[in-house]
């Protein structure tokens, strides 16, 4: 799902309502691993990686309050299927951070398949043979995906929703 403003209205509404977080974000995503429970909730500080302005890193402690390098990230999991080593995911995001999701899921330990920046990619090279690993092979990005966006219309105000199916690959 992706969101374009046609004038600059549109996008002065549009943008105060992603920094007010009246928008609710949906992703789905497929990782390494496990999840240790159902439903995992990280809600951490955020900011560049240390050596690498690529990266982002949250293994901080949630600032105390916004502003400077360290910025507030909050992203809720559920685990909806697991095995062959990997697990799909349902993702809220509360907040919008670059990299948020892709840096939490990493951080614990469950980098996304196929993410060679942070530590999923060639993931089918560490996932036992079957049809996961098969499937892995054939997906050339991140396994991750924004299928939905629930945002108030820029005119109106009506709540607007627009939804993405996971694309085949």
């Amino acid at each position: 799902v992706l969101v374009v403003a046609k004038h600059d209205v549109a996008h002065r509404a549009l943008a105060r309502a992603f920094a007010e977080r009246a928008v609710d974000k949906r992703y789905s995503a497929f990782c390494l691993g496990e999840l240790s429970t159902p439903r995992v909730e990280w809600s951490t500080g955020h900011r560049r990686a240390d050596g690498d302005r690529r990266r982002f890193t949250t293994r901080l402690p949630p600032p105390a309050r916004e502003g400077g390098s360290v910025r507030r990230a909050h992203t809720v999991a559920h685990a909806l299927a697991a095995g062959g080593g990997a697990s799909a995911l349902a993702v809220e995001l509360p907040t919008g951070r670059p990299h948020q999701i892709r840096a939490h899921l990493a951080d614990s330990g469950h980098p996304l398949l196929q993410d060679e920046l942070y530590g999923g990619g060639r993931a089918q090279k560490r996932l036992p043979a079957g049809p996961v690993r098969d499937a892995t092979a054939l997906l050339h990005r991140q396994a991750l995906h924004a299928r939905r966006l629930v945002f108030p219309h820029p005119r109106t105000g009506a709540p607007t929703t627009v939804d993405a199916p996971l694309p085949l690959d």
